[in-house]
């Protein structure tokens, strides 16, 4: 892409983006107000240059290979040492650009996968799973039709509160809208859903009260199952 502004203007931009506190869309109303004879660039390009100067000490598009080469390994040989980190923290540990960092990242291949969650086992537990597989497959070995002689059942608990996943929750605007969901009530309500399969059919779904109790399920059982 060829340089369309001079070192003048650059220097400028960047001024000017400082002076908006980094606010790219504020920097261009006030590059436009100070300077209503020039060509005003976009907030890409302000923020383009500022991150260039800042990775680069030049306003010149043209990054020295063995310099950009350099800070690739860097960046990288971060990430092998801290493979949980965030690039937020890398950005602000290797006083890179997160735009960068992002670049880096993904002509490397490499990609940010979620960390799962798992239920934690005691060691005697992994025995007592073994135990239950091999006895499952030999009551199958022996009977085809045992899988549909087993009700699979399983309860979840709802809340007023609902789900919300503040890594999927935002609002894209030029400016923070300074969005808020409530999360936490005063006066909370709870209720257990309880749900069964047996072979091709559907048991249920049946509501409790939110501790469910064992005479509970004995009459859901005796009234309504069989």
């Amino acid at each position: 892409m060829p340089r369309t502004y001079s070192n003048v203007e650059y220097a400028d931009m960047v001024f000017v983006y400082g002076f908006c506190d980094g606010n790219a869309v504020e920097a261009v109303r006030e590059y436009a107000r100070r300077f209503p004879n020039r060509r005003v660039p976009d907030r890409r390009v302000i923020t383009m240059t500022f991150n260039r100067l800042r990775e680069t000490g030049s306003f010149s598009i043209h990054q020295d290979p063995l310099r950009a080469n350099l800070q690739e390994n860097c960046i990288l040989h971060h990430f092998d040492n801290n493979p949980e980190t965030s690039v937020r923290r890398a950005s602000a540990a290797l006083q890179v650009p997160r735009q960068t960092i992002w670049r880096t990242l993904k002509d490397d291949n490499r990609h940010p996968y979620h960390i799962q969650r798992m239920q934690n086992l005691l060691p005697e537990d992994y025995f007592k799973r073994l135990n239950f597989s091999n006895w499952y497959l030999e009551q199958f070995n022996n009977d085809n039709s045992f899988p549909s002689k087993i009700m699979w059942t399983d309860e979840a608990t709802f809340t007023r509160r609902g789900i919300m996943n503040q890594r999927n929750c935002h609002i894209w605007a030029d400016e923070n809208p300074r969005a808020v969901r409530e999360w936490r009530f005063q006066h909370e309500f709870a209720v257990n859903v309880w749900l069964g399969i047996l072979n091709e059919s559907v048991v249920g779904p049946f509501f409790f009260t939110p501790q469910i109790k064992c005479s509970q399920i004995y009459r859901l059982f005796g009234e309504r199952v069989a």
